[in-house]
């Protein structure tokens, strides 16, 4: 399994953190919960890479490559500065998209007795909260915007808030903008690979034609296997489990030491590999 060692070290990250923040409040802060769920879910997806490589499922992999690459952009981001700020940015834009794909549903289901129940049940468990006056699904909706406008350097700019990343309107404005500003744009190269087999731009990069007996053939070919694409994104995964740790400063903790050392070591050998 190509990234067991990297899951394994993650979950014990999680631990650590988790204890950590524990003991200093029940309640944790949402750009916490923003930053441990983004990297709960990374480790997630490399766990089903794993899965995927064994089966040999290439096109089911690149779906979960390039979620891979815009979680990891994602945690780099919020980590690099500015956490509180930025990470409160992704949960209510988080928030504020979900509801408003519930909205969507309901408003469109073709059967409405379903989605009459729905919508109660859904309010029902909106007047339990502590949120004042917030007693419908367009409440809610209302409520989340105005907490995520609030973390904009100009809330009057409402199209600069369609990337919850462009905070401070300093024109990040595409996964691809994010990229060059976090990496030099390295990630994003590989991001349009996997966006081009996703939307199915690449489909005939398995085949080549070869004149059989007078006649062209399609041959399938293996130009850039599973295991390949594994092996390139190992070493940002590494990146993050070492920024994970001191980001949360426990790099006292049992075995957390061990692991940046180790994990030094995988994020070095992209660039050895280049030289």
């Amino acid at each position: 399994m190509y990234f067991d060692a990297q899951i394994n070290d993650g979950k014990k990250i999680i631990n650590s953190i988790s204890e950590k923040l524990y003991n200093k409040s029940p309640r944790i802060g949402k750009e916490n919960v923003a930053i441990i769920s983004l990297f709960r879910d990374l480790l997630s997806k490399a766990e089903s890479m794993d899965l995927l490589i064994c089966e040999h499922k290439e096109s089911e992999m690149n779906i979960l490559l390039r979620s891979f690459v815009e979680e990891y952009l994602y945690i780099k981001f919020i980590l690099e500065k500015d956490s509180v700020k930025r990470g409160n940015a992704y949960y209510f834009s988080n928030k504020v998209t979900g509801l408003k794909k519930v909205r969507v549903y309901l408003e469109n289901a073709n059967d409405v007795e379903t989605a009459t129940r729905l919508r109660n049940s859904i309010e029902k468990e909106l007047q339990k909260n502590n949120h004042k006056d917030v007693n419908t699904l367009e409440d809610e909706i209302s409520f989340y915007n105005e907490k995520y406008s609030t973390v904009f350097f100009d809330r009057s700019k409402e199209k600069e808030r369609y990337y919850w990343f462009n905070l401070d309107n300093e024109g990040l404005t595409s996964i691809e903008k994010l990229a060059k500003h976090l990496d030099g744009g390295d990630i994003y190269y590989l991001y349009n690979i996997f966006s081009a087999e996703i939307h199915g731009l690449n489909t005939v990069k398995g085949f080549t034609l070869k004149l059989d007996e007078n006649n062209f053939n399609l041959t399938l070919t293996q130009e850039f296997d599973t295991n390949s694409k594994a092996q390139l994104l190992k070493p940002f995964l590494s990146r993050i489990l070492i920024e994970m740790i001191r980001y949360y400063k426990i790099e006292k903790d049992k075995g957390m030491l061990g692991i940046i050392m180790k994990q030094q070591i995988n994020s070095e050998s992209r660039i050895r590999s280049r030289r």
